[in-house]
């Protein structure tokens, strides 16, 4: 019987897709994961005077599900690349057009039983900072083919580092905001009790006559959005989502000696509200936003990487 504590994730890129990469497998630090074979199956139709079922047929297959983390520095950066469809560059890293794919195998080690799963492409990734919390986030992908084996196919295989992980209280170095095309400054008078940003590439698969596996992942729109709720002291964020204002929201994340600046250079907010919700609470405005593109940066998210 397979033990959760003794299953293992292993990833690396691959340099073209569904073409597994077995070599300088890297071992991914994870609180769970729901990594699966998905085979989609169709009931027939066929009417019979016994009320019973003819068949039940096979139609597609693909990868889906992802995995849940903790943060910490440089562990996820290769991932980075695939959820926002770009390259480090210079320790700077923008959302934009370039894909990447990925080899993942989920290794169940008690038992010998080894999952690879290819052709892997960030298909959402989410990140939340809240109070009294440590920051965490998933990912979640789309991919082609899966096999299940007694051999691990990793031929070689690199430790997952040992960074620090990052907390909410002591490592978010600062949060930023600005009027959009204005100089950012310290959310003075606004105390965030919670910042999240979920991005998702719409990712889609792409079926033919004659196969039932996926021929290819076709690739949608990224939708960057989150939430931002902050204790209700004033209208300074209610006035910007009434007129509809655009803004840049900024913060750093440290661990004491490396961190990442992430910078969302205009952000709308789509939703508001502000509810008294009984007896003996804070009130807290809750608001949701959406990045815009920003044609300074030519981007709607940058992450900057330190290296301490």
């Amino acid at each position: 019987m397979a033990d959760s504590n003794r299953t293992s994730l292993r990833i690396q890129e691959e340099v073209a897709w569904n073409t597994p990469v077995t070599t300088n497998m890297v071992r991914a630090r994870f609180t769970g994961e729901s990594l699966v074979p998905e085979v989609e199956n169709i009931v027939s139709n066929e009417l019979r005077s016994d009320r019973m079922v003819s068949d039940l047929i096979q139609v597609s297959r693909q990868n889906s599900g992802g995995f849940d983390f903790e943060l910490s520095y440089s562990t996820f950066d290769l991932l980075l690349e695939g959820a926002l469809f770009g390259d480090w560059t210079t320790d700077v890293l923008k959302q934009g057009i370039i894909e990447h794919y990925y080899s993942i195998e989920k290794a169940h080690e008690d038992i010998d039983e080894y999952f690879l799963f290819s052709g892997m492409m960030v298909n959402e990734f989410n990140l939340t900072l809240a109070t009294s919390a440590i920051a965490t986030g998933s990912f979640g992908f789309l991919g082609g083919t899966a096999t299940l084996g007694q051999v691990t196919n990793a031929t070689t295989l690199t430790a997952a580092n040992s960074n620090s992980i990052m907390n909410c209280m002591g490592n978010v170095a600062s949060l930023m905001e600005a009027t959009y095309g204005g100089t950012l400054t310290a959310f003075t008078g606004v105390y965030v009790q919670e910042l999240s940003i979920a991005i998702a590439n719409n990712l889609r698969p792409v079926m033919a006559i004659g196969s039932n596996v996926m021929q290819e992942v076709a690739v949608g729109k990224a939708d960057i959005t989150g939430t931002l709720n902050a204790y209700f002291t004033s209208d300074r964020l209610f006035d910007k989502f009434l007129t509809g204002l655009s803004v840049a929201i900024q913060f750093q994340i440290t661990d004491g000696t490396n961190s990442y600046t992430v910078l969302i250079p205009k952000v709308k907010f789509e939703t508001e509200s502000i509810p008294a919700s009984g007896q003996d609470q804070d009130v807290i405005e809750n608001l949701t936003w959406r990045a815009i593109r920003d044609s300074s940066t030519a981007t709607m998210l940058q992450i900057t990487r330190v290296t301490g």
